[in-house]
C-alpha cells in the first residue's frame, strides 16, 4: 500500500463510522483510490447504535468475511440477548423477547475494527480533519486544515 498522501482520489468518503468504513472497504477492494475523512480520531467514543440484529451479522459476514464467532473472539461483539425492555423515564412500557438474539457492541471497538479493515483493503484514512466545505461543482472537499482534496465521487457518510 502506498503511504504517500495524494490530493486526488477516485472517491472521498466523509465519515469513518460503519457506513463510511464499509464503503471504503468495498471500493478499495475493487481497486479504487479511496480517502476516508473524519473529524475524530479513532478509536473514539460513540454512544448510539450499540445493538446488531441477525440481519446485520449476516451482512458483516457477507461483506467482510467475518463470521459471528470471529467478531466475538475479537471482542467486537461483547454479549447477546433475546429479551428487551422499552422504558420511558422510570416506567417500563414494554418487556418482551425476540425469536432472534440481538448482539451488543461497543462502538469504540466496533467502529475502529471496521475502519482498520478499510485501511487494510487499501483505503487511506485521514483522521482529525473536519470537512469545512464541499464544492459539488468542482468535486472538491476542503478540510479544517485547509487541505483541498478532489475526487470523481464524494460520499457523505457522516451520520
Amino acid at each position: 500500500m502506498n503511504k504517500k498522501k495524494h490530493d486526488r482520489y477516485d472517491v472521498v468518503i466523509v465519515g469513518a463510522g460503519p457506513a463510511g468504513a464499509t464503503a471504503g472497504y468495498i471500493l478499495a477492494k475493487k481497486g479504487y483510490k479511496v480517502l476516508i475523512l473524519d473529524k475524530e480520531r479513532f478509536p473514539r467514543e460513540k454512544l448510539c447504535g450499540g445493538a446488531l440484529t441477525i440481519k446485520t451479522i449476516r451482512l458483516l459476514e457477507r461483506i467482510f468475511r467475518e463470521p459471528e464467532d470471529s467478531l466475538v473472539r475479537e471482542k467486537v461483539i461483547d454479549s447477546k440477548s433475546r429479551g428487551y425492555e422499552i422504558r420511558y423515564k422510570n416506567k417500563t412500557l414494554l418487556n418482551a423477547g425476540s425469536a432472534y438474539s440481538f448482539r451488543f457492541i461497543d462502538r469504540y471497538v466496533y467502529d475502529h475494527f471496521f475502519l482498520n479493515k478499510a485501511r487494510a483493503a487499501g483505503a487511506e484514512v485521514m483522521e482529525g480533519e473536519k470537512v469545512e466545505d464541499v464544492d459539488s461543482d468542482k468535486n472538491r472537499v476542503t478540510t479544517s486544515a485547509g487541505k483541498c482534496i478532489t475526487a470523481d465521487f464524494i460520499i457523505g457518510a457522516d451520520g
